[in-house]
């Protein structure tokens, strides 16, 4: 049985590498001499690692590991994005 943390911290990593390689895509794409090129593969390589853990997780039964993955994930874009820069509806002080 997988415990709920490790789910959680899972998701949380996913999270971050999806979000980090979407940012560092986005930076790239100025330069790029082929950008549909690097759209393509970057949307691959962050894509299939999310797509295998929420299949092994729902193939095993895991709902609520689901879940708190899937709540990681997205509590990783919040961070990631106080870290590198704005939020869109987070008043900046």
């Amino acid at each position: 049985m997988i415990p709920l943390l490790l789910c959680a911290l899972l998701g949380a990593a996913l999270g971050a590498v999806t979000y980090a390689g979407l940012w560092w895509t986005a930076r790239l794409l100025a330069t790029s001499r082929s950008p549909l090129r690097l759209i393509a593969t970057s949307f691959v390589l962050r894509t299939l690692p999310v797509l295998v853990a929420a299949v092994l997780l729902a193939a095993r039964g895991l709902w609520w590991g689901l879940a708190a993955a899937a709540f990681a994930f997205l509590a990783a874009r919040v961070v990631l994005s106080l870290f590198y820069g704005n939020v869109p509806g987070l008043r900046q002080r």
